[in-house]
């Protein structure tokens, strides 16, 4: 535990033992380097089917973003690239976003 992230394993009534992330990513861009480092050390680390989530402070496309300046592609694909080694899959958006 931290104060970006509780990492644990969930073992559950029946013995079934699962892994649980609560995330928060570095919301400063010159130190989210280490929120894709801690996402692909607890994956290495992963031994029980893992569920990750919380708001990781990027996103994977430009049309995500509404104002502002943009967001450069390298900072979207360096996020992209650590969903993807770690095998984490984006669940999207419904509802209304205000």
């Amino acid at each position: 535990m931290s104060r970006l992230y509780i990492d644990e394993d969930v073992v559950q009534n029946d013995g079934f033992t699962w892994r649980f992330t609560g995330f928060y990513g570095e919301p400063h861009t010159n130190k989210k380097t280490l929120s894709w480092k801690a996402l692909r050390t607890f994956h290495a680390a992963r031994k029980h089917p893992w569920l990750c989530l919380g708001d990781f402070n990027e996103i994977l496309l430009s049309c995500e973003k509404e104002g502002g300046q943009p967001r450069p592609q390298r900072c979207m694909d360096k996020f992209r690239d650590a969903l993807e080694d770690c095998s984490l899959t984006d669940l999207g958006f419904a509802g209304d976003p205000l």
